[in-house]
């Protein structure tokens, strides 16, 4: 019995690395086409393709906090949601990029995400909703403008240096 089980959850985890995709591309200042060294991208997971073994609990808050317990990989004891019966909803992939502006963030399981990119206090956060991700690998570039601030400090810095 022991090896029929085991059997199954190699094959399990076998087909769900099979269907898991990687996501790549570039951060860049969008003015100057630069990569931007240490730039967060994150990927959310919001709409599963149903493929997963979860109970569809997790954090699923409705503007007055958490639905319940859980962190959204199936395991947890929140209440269960039919629009996610595979529990991966809210799961978050993240990814900080090299010195030229590169980043990659694999094992991404099938389903729709909203893509977020930016660096604190530099750059504005760049928002891409509906991005489809299924076996096949994306790629996803996201051009930052500058902080205004960020701008009006480097002008005030060279007025003062003057």
């Amino acid at each position: 019995m022991k090896k029929i089980f085991l059997t199954v959850m190699v094959l399990s985890l076998s087909v769900g690395l099979l269907l898991a995709a990687t996501a790549t591309g570039f951060v860049t200042d969008q003015t100057t086409g630069e990569g931007i060294e240490n730039a967060f991208v994150k990927f959310k997971l919001i709409n599963a393709n149903g493929n997963g073994n979860g109970n569809g609990n997790g954090n699923h808050g409705n503007g007055g906090g958490n639905g319940g317990g859980g962190d959204c990989d199936g395991t947890g004891s929140g209440p269960h949601n039919p629009s996610n019966p595979d529990g991966n909803i809210n799961r978050l992939f993240t990814a900080t990029t090299d010195a030229t502006g590169a980043y990659i963030i694999e094992d991404l399981p099938e389903g729709t995400y909203l893509a977020r990119a930016g660096k604190q206090l530099e750059y504005r956060m760049l928002l891409v909703r509906d991005i489809e991700v299924s076996e096949e690998n994306i790629n996803q570039d996201f051009a930052l403008t500058p902080h205004i601030s960020v701008v009006n400090r480097f002008k005030t810095m060279f007025k003062l240096n003057r």
